[in-house]
């Protein structure tokens, strides 16, 4: 499988985004196959960049990686997080089912859209993703006890340094860590803010119901995440048909890292859903 890059698109194409809904989004730069379309949710802070090493799986089905706005709706509801996720996934091209894929935090949301909406999500795949606020490490939720304290204008440059911090590169720095910090540049306070207490408030009610969520569910997770430890994944293994593959030497983002033995997987999996998605329609 071989894919040129990516490209960003404002959609739908014949819309004013100044004064219509509209969606921003990186897709592959490849012609799409037509099997279930795979709609990608970023973890905190990041946009659709962090899947760019996924454009491949285009060759069978759309593939699209979602920018989140840094306008969310207003409180810290993950019902209306995760609504927002499918409206945009029909604006991007998708009306009917898809199958989410979620990073981090990205997979709780996800994870809250299939349980809430089972009839719009056909399956899950979840990198590196939390069910609760406790699933994340207690130096993360220390952070972020404290992140309504940054100053808004100093937001961009503190919300790299502490989600990523230069420690966990390898010596020699990490181009794949550098690049993910670049694109935390752009978010803001009122961004964090929805997000953090979305997850503080209401995470652990979607880690409660896991064994209701019916749709097929690959989980990859790193051994070495310092942000969600992979003990973590002995909860989504509650899902009722969940399959978990533990990656020995991979960190938080393990679809950037290694994205060769993601795609391996990935492949099989997503045929599967397609499969078990035309069963059901019949």
């Amino acid at each position: 499988m071989a894919a040129d890059g990516i490209r960003l698109e404002t959609r739908p194409y014949d819309r004013d985004p100044i004064h219509d809904r509209t969606t921003s989004v990186f897709v592959p730069a490849l012609t799409p196959g037509e099997a279930t379309p795979f709609f990608l949710v970023p973890g905190f802070g990041l946009d659709g960049r962090a899947f760019e090493a996924l454009a491949p799986l285009a060759e069978a089905r759309p593939v699209i990686f979602w920018n989140p706005p840094n306008h969310l709706p207003n409180g810290h509801d993950l019902a209306e997080i995760s609504s927002l996720l499918l409206e945009h996934a029909q604006l991007a091209g998708c009306p009917r089912k898809v199958i989410l894929g979620g990073a981090s935090l990205g997979g709780l949301i996800a994870l809250h859209a299939a349980l809430h909406h089972p009839e719009r999500v056909a399956g899950l795949v979840l990198f590196g993703a939390l069910s609760a606020w406790s699933d994340l490490s207690l130096p993360v939720r220390a952070a972020a006890l404290f992140h309504d304290l940054v100053p808004r204008r100093r937001y961009h440059r503190v919300l790299p340094r502490a989600l990523i911090p230069t420690s966990w590169d390898p010596p020699g720095g990490s181009p794949i860590h550098d690049a993910l910090r670049t694109q935390m540049a752009h978010r803001t306070l009122a961004y964090g803010r929805r997000l953090v207490g979305a997850l503080r408030r209401e995470g652990d009610a979607v880690q409660r119901r896991l064994g209701e969520i019916p749709q097929p569910a690959l989980v990859i997770h790193g051994a070495r995440d310092a942000a969600v430890p992979a003990r973590v994944t002995r909860r989504l293994a509650r899902l009722p048909s969940s399959r978990v593959i533990v990656l020995d030497s991979a960190g938080h983002a393990p679809f950037a890292t290694h994205s060769r033995t993601c795609l391996q997987a990935l492949v099989p999996f997503l045929s599967e859903v397609d499969a078990h998605t035309r069963r059901n329609e019949r």
